[in-house]
């Protein structure tokens, strides 16, 4: 193992220390306070008791950085070692609780399951199981008794609304705030989505009279059958699928209904909402519908249409039949032919495609494909950096992962051969799962992701941790990485569970790496 950077170091050994502080101190924020006051702990401080020096002690780090000037006298000025060693101590604490934040969020019981956090990483909603039905508890608020609860995402982006599925009688509702929506009889109320801005909600239902979708309390037109897609991104267009009596599928968007096909599926529409692209299906052969029109029709079968950030580039992959063949076409060009699964990603300008396969092969495309790794037992997609000029990944070989950034391991903070496990197909005993794929801080200078580490004896015996820039934290019962968290150029922030503790964890990111023929860590 290499030698570990000093902030890696404060990284990972610190968090215990800022956890400890942060629960006395609640804040970083020093509360206003009468420096006869101070005074009076720092002579605290001088006692014969260790009880009331560590009580004092305790004290002084919950005033905060008001205090550090008395404390810094005290431990340059005082004759007396064990005051000198307190306020010493107290100096670190509270260096310590500036560096390191921690908001308890609040706790569960033991009985509670499938835990959602909020985009902004202070709400948190479970399920709460008691003598054979559900309740939904959501900021500390028990809500009524079902059946059962369906398991589906609860926030919306903006995290101030609230909505899940429940079941009672064998009739579904949606549940929005609190409150059953019982307006139409219904055997089933199905999936709600939250627009990505606004106030814009939708679910569907399957009821006496066939299908339908109710987007902002208004009921769409009924259909035999109906799958709910997406709002656009700026949250004003809504898209879905719809199948009438004689089994033809529809994209619906906008509540118009396009072109009749065998099948629909896969639909997405462009950043600035003005373009909708989604597959079709007609007579065995398969292609992609943008904007209404149709462009080429494949043998193989299409799948997930992607467009460039700008909104001029369209991408998707197609597979043959018999799963052994994978085609990558941009702009309705075959750029590459593969044998593994794609998951494409286009760079910030548009300019560059790339993808990484479940077989571990990963390309770049500008204006041909390079395969940049290949050899490997699984991969991850990749991510570009916000400026474009980087991009990373990571591989799977012989039960281990390796993070790479433009095709180099990473490596100079920890020996990556050594400390990334993976569950591949074969092995045992403790492993680490890659649970998110690596991903660029938004200032573009660190790497970070979430793994899981489990035995393979066992599914309850397993740990969660954060790994930034190779640098393992602390390991935790549960970690949520919320997206809003992944837009922080200046703090690394995440959610962890340890027990029925729930805790909001922000620190400052670790020394940046520096781009080079090996990556480092920077001033090392």
């Amino acid at each position: 193992m290499k030698n570990v950077p000093s902030l890696a170091v404060l990284f990972i050994v610190a968090l215990p220390l800022g956890i400890a502080i942060a629960q006395e101190s609640a804040t970083t924020r020093p509360e206003p306070v009468d420096s006869s006051k101070i005074d009076q702990l720092i002579i605290g401080l001088e006692s014969d008791s260790a009880e009331v020096r560590e009580l004092a002690c305790k004290r002084i780090v919950k005033i905060g950085v008001s205090a550090r000037k008395a404390l810094r006298n005290a431990a340059v000025k005082s004759n007396d070692p064990k005051v000198r060693l307190a306020a010493w101590a107290g100096l670190k604490a509270i260096q310590s609780s500036q560096e390191i934040v921690v908001k308890d969020l609040g706790s569960i019981p033991r009985t509670g399951q499938h835990i959602w956090i909020s985009p902004n990483g202070e709400r948190i909603a479970y399920i709460l199981k008691k003598n054979g039905r559900e309740s939904m508890v959501c900021d500390d608020d028990k809500g009524p008794d079902w059946d059962e609860i369906v398991h589906m995402p609860a926030f919306s982006r903006d995290s101030k609304r609230f909505c899940y599925q429940a079941v009672n009688g064998g009739a579904g509702f949606i549940v929005i705030a609190g409150q059953a929506d019982k307006r139409q009889p219904t055997r089933q109320a199905k999936r709600a989505i939250y627009a990505p801005v606004g106030k814009g909600f939708a679910y569907w239902v399957r009821g006496d009279k066939g299908c339908w979708v109710v987007r902002d309390g208004k009921e769409g037109p009924h259909y035999h059958d109906v799958t709910l897609g997406r709002f656009s991104p700026d949250g004003k267009r809504l898209y879905y699928i719809a199948t009438d009596d004689k089994k033809t599928k529809f994209a619906i968007l906008d509540g118009a209904a396009g072109r009749g096909y065998d099948s629909v599926r896969m639909g997405a529409f462009s950043p600035d909402s003005k373009h909708l692209a989604y597959t079709a299906g007609r007579g065995g052969k398969t292609t992609v519908v943008c904007d209404g029109k149709e462009g080429v029709f494949h043998d193989e079968t299409v799948h997930y249409p992607l467009f460039s950030p700008d909104g001029k580039g369209l991408a998707y992959w197609t597979r043959t039949k018999d799963c052994r063949s994978f085609s990558v076409v941009w702009n309705e060009k075959v750029v590459a032919r593969i044998t593994g699964e794609p998951q494409l990603v286009f760079s910030p300008d548009g300019k560059e495609l790339a993808w990484g396969t479940y077989r571990g092969d990963v390309y770049r495309c500008g204006k041909e494909a390079v395969m940049i790794a290949s050899g490997h037992d699984a991969g991850s997609r990749p991510t570009f950096s916000p400026d474009g000029k980087h991009m990373a990944y990571a591989v799977g070989k012989d039960m281990k992962w390796r993070v790479c950034v433009d095709g180099k391991a990473l490596v100079g903070i920890y020996d990556a051969a050594d400390v990334l496990h993976w569950s591949g197909a074969s092995g045992g005993g403790a492993q680490m799962i890659l649970s998110d794929r690596p991903v660029f801080s938004a200032c573009g200078r660190h790497i970070f992701f979430k793994g899981t580490r489990k035995n393979k004896n066992s599914r309850r015996n397993r740990k969660q941790f954060i790994v930034v820039n190779g640098v393992e934290g602390p390991e935790h019962d549960d970690v949520w990485i919320p997206d809003d968290f992944k837009k922080n150029p200046k703090r690394l922030r995440y959610v962890v569970r340890d027990g029925v503790q729930i805790r909001l964890v922000e620190t400052p990111w670790p020394k940046p790496l520096v781009w080079s023929d090996t990556i480092e860590p920077a001033g090392k």
